[in-house]
């Protein structure tokens, strides 16, 4: 017996991959493309520098905006 296995598609958004993470306690997630054939992993670092990152441009986008 296999257990479902939770994934995320390519195309999906960084920030739905939060709650997985947080909430359900998961270290990491494979990607998944169209044709449900693996793409690739996020890990929480992944996901804690990507969202860092995004933070950092909108904050530079702001600076430079005033």
């Amino acid at each position: 017996m296999t257990a479902k296995v939770a994934t995320a598609h390519v195309r999906t958004p960084i920030v739905e991959l939060v709650p997985l993470m947080a909430n359900a306690g998961l270290h990491h997630i494979p990607v998944v493309d169209d044709e449900d054939r693996f793409a690739g992993i996020v890990t929480q670092s992944d996901l804690v520098a990507a969202l860092y990152q995004g933070r950092l441009s909108e904050l530079a986008e702001l600076a430079s905006a005033a």
